[in-house]
């Protein structure tokens, strides 16, 4: 028996808020228990950066999604603005063209900037530990001209490619990507502020922060409370106790770790969830299925890395990608369904209606086949 688009909403809905809410129940009294188990051969007692070969790949590579994103993007309305905005204003179309081709180089050069820039982190915190002078000389070069124009040149090398591919899109896909891109974009937006407006009133302190050396002593001294649940509003510590963190292991943000917004970025990948909405498939079933499992896979990884590093507890990656998953699905309803699912789910007549299309389809296969004869 095929289910009426009201009953898979239901289910859908259902199906959401048990798996959320397990989620949250196990971490709220086991995210302590949960970040010391998977930290463990990763994070050593006393150290702030992990050296987990899993957790650091991802550490480094797992915000990528959102900047490849906006490079997308802007090469599908690089091509919107030259294929159907210039043949009604060809200046206009022109000018937007230009600023869209300068907005793949920046999200590429971008990508390429977040990559190294973890990658110095680690290479500049170890290679303190080691005790060599090298540490002043990794933080000089990474912000040096010289760094930043090899980000230039690598983004401008992976932009070009990008541009080119998306030439081969038609009139038509270009539209349909568009209402994909601003789906996307209002998601991400609204779901990386509510990130930030969240992660200062909080202040938890990160789990890697509690087991530096640093930290420690801090929580020894009882200038910091060290770990707290994900609930309790903490507030930001004192300047002077985030100048220490900042000059020990130069970061700034050691007491902002609920939510995750690596986890948050890494959602970016939930917007595949919208093209079989907006294309048909050869495959519909299995591309449809690909589409929903790559990204819940990837996102899961992430999350697993952030807990694996000592960055995040399990409740900051479960509502750092919640919160990306639900604003990617609330975009998805308005703008590219419509609001198809409220309105089966609200609507009495629905499943009538429902009934009768599928049953006059039915009648229509026989019907068009003997007139084709």
């Amino acid at each position: 028996m095929k289910l009426s688009q009201k009953n898979k909403t239901i289910i859908a809905i259902v199906l959401f808020v048990a798996i959320l809410a397990a989620l949250v129940l196990i971490a709220s009294f086991l995210d302590l228990q949960v970040s010391k188990l998977l930290t463990k051969g990763s994070l050593k007692e006393g150290d702030y950066y992990a050296t987990g070969f899993f957790g650091v790949l991802l550490e480094c590579v797992g915000c990528v999604p959102i900047y490849l994103m906006i490079a997308f993007a802007c090469c599908v309305l690089f091509w919107t603005c030259l294929k159907i905005v210039r043949n009604r204003n060809n200046v206009l179309g022109i000018v937007l063209a230009v600023v869209c081709a300068i907005g793949v180089v920046a999200a590429c050069w971008y990508t390429v900037k977040d990559v190294m820039g973890y990658v110095f982190e680690h290479a500049a915190y170890w290679a303190q530990v080691e005790g060599l002078s090298a540490n002043a000389g990794l933080h000089k070069f990474e912000h040096s001209g010289a760094m930043y124009a090899i980000d230039a040149v690598l983004g401008i090398i992976m932009a070009a490619p990008a541009i080119m591919a998306t030439k081969l899109f038609n009139e038509e896909t270009l539209k349909k990507l568009v209402k994909f891109i601003l789906a996307t974009a209002v998601a991400l937006v609204v779901a990386n502020v509510l990130i930030m407006i969240i992660k200062d009133p909080i202040g938890r302190m990160r789990f890697r922060a509690i087991n530096s050396t640093l930290g420690q002593g801090m929580i020894d001294n009882r200038m910091v409370q060290g770990y707290t649940p994900w609930y309790k509003i903490n507030g930001q510590p004192n300047d002077g106790i985030l100048a220490a963190f900042e000059s020990t292991y130069g970061v700034t943000d050691a007491f902002k770790s609920f939510p995750s917004g690596h986890t948050c970025s890494a959602g970016t990948v939930y917007a595949l969830m919208m093209l079989p909405d907006l294309f048909e498939f050869k495959r519909k079933k299995s591309a449809k299925l690909a589409c929903w499992i790559v990204p819940i896979v990837y996102v899961a990884l992430v999350a697993i890395s952030r807990i694996m590093v000592g960055a995040h507890y399990m409740s900051d990656v479960t509502f750092g990608g919640t919160i990306a998953f639900v604003c990617i699905m609330i975009a998805r309803e308005i703008i590219i369904l419509k609001g198809k699912n409220v309105r089966a789910l609200f609507s009495k007549k629905s499943d009538e209606k429902e009934s009768e299309a599928a049953a006059e389809k039915e009648e229509a296969i026989p019907q068009a086949v003997q007139e084709s004869k």
